[in-house]
């Protein structure tokens, strides 16, 4: 990993933070990879990148980062993230404050996007309420900001995602929801119609040159949301240990400010005004893969998968239908880390239960294999089709004790006929029909356009139908 570079911290630690931001660029994605790979990354500016005399500039974040410090940084067909980098500067005149100019960017935005059914997450450095950080703290231009945010709050699914009080602010690991009220200064309160979650703290501890500064909090914490159907999932994160690689989900994002307890729950539920009617990408879908076609007497195997795009899933609730008229299950299967089959129950004919669970590790993103389980194909069901059907598909969601119902697909397996060479209309019987088949077809050969049709014909599988097959179809029929 990187290191980042950064000068010599002033007595006031003023300069702290000047640094080379491609390289923290590097150093940021770098550690993320590791804990979400194949993710696509979005960072804001916060009011200690742009030092008054040095820091990041605009051209210089648009030209690292790919977007503008003000705008729409991620879109997709559920959601979209509009972010307001900071502006403010640690020792400059321009500190805490939202810009009038950046509010009516977002207010053009947001007027654009009402009838879309988008959730719209809005990403930035600074809080909307006034806080105790070291000293009471308002946001210039606050009370403008919610009033532009709950003006489209009827009509959109809007989240404000906010940082920056990571010190006595006891709002830190929380979530407001829409009806709440913000004290965005002295006094002077609103309410408001959009849901607004803080990010979380990755420090344990912050030393400074200040004693009266230094401050410890316990562990970091991060927020995660999952969108779903119907509703939004917001959850807590605790980080231990330092260890980005595997972060230790905690039931609860509990806090000590000043030897002050406090306690928040870890997963927060807000109901979408704009449902989805379709299941949206961010969920979770059981499927089954193995063989298309088999031939009585065989055995195959299929693989129960799941497509998972949610964060900590750690146990599952399987049942499969299959058809035992036509097969015959023989074994379910492990498929190994980090899922294990806990019980399994198979007393009902055509029917197989399975509960999983981790051993405390959160499945991964992406496609999981849950189990494998192996089929005979029955000697006597030549010529028929049998189904396998995923009838459940629960999971458990740690922390918080959430249940999802999974969407799922299954798959129809047919079972080949039994051929015998001579029955070349293949109805199960040699007689003078089949004869005639051959004669019907005599001369053609492989490379016509009837081959397909007339190859049952070629019994000695020679590329062509001729006196040889007639014969041997006319010495069948004799033999009875």
């Amino acid at each position: 990993m990187a290191s980042i570079p950064r000068s010599s911290p002033s007595a006031a630690d003023d300069k702290a933070y000047l640094v080379d931001w491609e390289d923290v660029y590097s150093t940021l994605t770098g550690i993320l990879s590791m804990t979400y790979p194949d993710t696509e990354y979005v960072f804001t500016t916060g009011n200690h990148d742009k030092e008054t005399d040095g820091g990041i500039s605009d051209a210089e974040f648009k030209r690292i980062f790919g977007f503008e410090r003000v705008g729409v940084s991620c879109a997709t067909d559920e959601y979209e993230i509009f972010h307001i980098g900071a502006q403010g500067n640690t020792s400059g005149v321009d500190k805490e404050i939202f810009y009038e100019s950046d509010i009516q960017a977002l207010d053009t935005y947001l007027a654009g996007k009402v009838g879309s059914g988008k959730v719209i997450f809005i990403q930035t450095h600074w809080p909307l309420h006034r806080a105790y950080n070291w000293r009471w703290r308002n946001i210039t231009n606050a009370s403008i900001l919610i009033d532009t945010l709950n003006r489209y709050g009827d009509d959109l699914d809007i989240v404000y995602l906010w940082g920056h009080n990571h010190y006595t602010d006891v709002n830190r690991h929380t979530i407001k929801h829409p009806g709440d009220y913000l004290i965005y200064a002295n006094g002077s309160s609103k309410a408001i119609k959009f849901t607004y979650a803080n990010v979380g703290c990755m420090n344990d501890f912050y030393p400074t040159q200040q004693s009266s500064k230094e401050t410890t909090i316990g562990p970091g914490v991060c927020l995660s949301v999952n969108i779903f159907n119907d509703k939004l999932v917001f959850t807590y994160n605790r980080l231990t240990g330092g260890d980005t690689s595997n972060p230790v989900l905690t039931h609860d994002a509990s806090i000590t400010i000043s030897g002050t307890s406090y306690w928040n729950p870890a997963v927060t539920e807000i109901a979408l005004r704009n449902p989805f009617d379709g299941q949206v990408s961010d969920g979770l879908t059981v499927f089954i893969e193995g063989t298309q076609q088999v031939k009585p007497g065989d055995e195959f195997t299929l693989n129960v998968m799941l497509d998972n795009l949610i964060e900590g899933v750690y146990a599952g609730d399987i049942i499969l239908n299959y058809d035992d008229s036509l097969f015959e299950l023989k074994s379910c299967d492990e498929t190994g880390d980090p899922v294990k089959i806990i019980s399994t129950e198979k007393e009902q004919p055509g029917r197989v239960r399975v509960l999983l669970a981790t051993e405390g590790t959160a499945m991964n993103e992406g496609k999981v294999p849950l189990l494998n389980l192996d089929f005979t194909a029955k000697d006597t069901v030549a010529g028929e089709s049998g189904s396998f059907t995923i009838t459940k598909a629960d999971f458990g969601i740690m922390p918080g004790g959430l249940v999802y119902s999974a969407s799922s697909t299954g798959i129809d397996i047919p079972v080949e006929e039994l051929w015998k060479p001579g029955d070349t209309n293949k109805d199960g019987v040699i007689n003078v029909v089949d004869l005639a088949f051959g004669a019907y077809y005599y001369q053609a050969s492989e490379g016509d356009p009837n081959w397909s049709f007339a190859q049952s014909a070629d019994i000695n599988n020679d590329g062509v139908i001729n006196i040889v097959d007639l014969a041997f179809i006319a010495q069948l029929i004799l033999n009875g």
